[in-house]
């Protein structure tokens, strides 16, 4: 091992250690804690992409080494907080596992597709040859900081205790309060809905391993023909985070961007089927 894949792997290693940190503190019930863990993994996971093809230091070690500790901190660590998210809503959290129903403990096991799936995406992008310029289903990390956004809504933006059930009184609370509008109120509801979080852990599951291209965000050049799809999607969502104070945004604006990611791809993938 040289200079040249020492820094990319290092900063391999430390996108594991972050997911390792998310998985325990996921685990531990600081599902915010886990998703700024996430999120500090995804600029590793960039820069030592970004650090292998600077140094030309791109070599198979690294390539599997990658897969390995994406599978930790973008497959395991979602589907946990998607798993607590599951077991909140049906007001189980403080509930013993062994005191759980049965029908409740498979539900909410629904969430620990994403890591299944993560894995079958993983394993895929190794063998593929033709994700080389685009990606073929949802990249990992974007499933990942989609899912991680959840916590940091609700605990961060919203300021909310929401291991709690959502009872009756918390509802009203909700519905008469003059800091909620509408759209917090419905994202509030979905949130503690389990049944949205199984719904999305099978969508999003499939969207990692449907053969739709979707964009990478590895530039061909600086001109605009060759990249014209980045140059859009990056300026809109510097657009989007430059107003996120005046919108009011704030957290909310990590599943837009990730939604404007997956309309841009798809969107392109059609009308270049059409134009076929």
């Amino acid at each position: 091992m040289n200079f040249r894949t020492l820094i990319p792997n290092f900063l391999t290693c430390l996108n594991l250690v972050c997911g390792c940190a998310g998985a325990v503190l996921a685990g531990s019930g600081k599902l915010e804690y886990a998703a700024y863990a996430i999120g500090i993994a995804a600029a590793f996971d960039f820069f030592d992409g970004f650090a292998a093809r600077l140094l030309k230091g791109e070599t198979e070690l690294g390539k599997q080494l990658d897969s390995l500790a994406d599978m930790v901190t973008f497959g395991v660590v979602p589907g946990i907080i998607l798993y607590h998210f599951i077991v909140i809503g049906l007001e189980e959290y403080y509930v013993e596992p062994t005191s759980r129903k049965i029908g409740h403990i498979l539900l909410s096991m629904v969430a620990f597709l994403v890591p299944v799936f993560s894995a079958l995406r993983l394993a895929k992008f190794n063998i593929d040859e033709r994700q080389k310029n685009y990606f073929l289903g949802l990249p990992t990390p974007a499933n990942a900081i989609l899912i991680a956004s959840f916590p940091l809504i609700m605990g961060v933006q919203y300021g909310l205790n929401y291991y709690y059930p959502a009872s009756e009184e918390i509802k009203n609370y909700l519905y008469s309060s003059l800091y909620f509008n509408q759209l917090d109120i419905i994202i509030i509801s979905l949130m503690f809905n389990p049944f949205f979080h199984v719904i999305l852990s099978v969508v999003l599951s499939l969207m990692l391993v449907l053969p739709i291209p979707m964009l990478a965000l590895k530039f061909r050049g600086w001109k605009w023909r060759r990249n014209k799809k980045r140059y859009i999607f990056l300026t809109i969502s510097l657009l989007l985070l430059s107003t996120v104070y005046y919108t009011e945004l704030y957290f909310l604006t990590i599943p837009i961007i990730i939604l404007l990611y997956i309309g841009i791809s798809v969107t392109y993938y059609l009308i270049k089927g059409k134009t076929r």
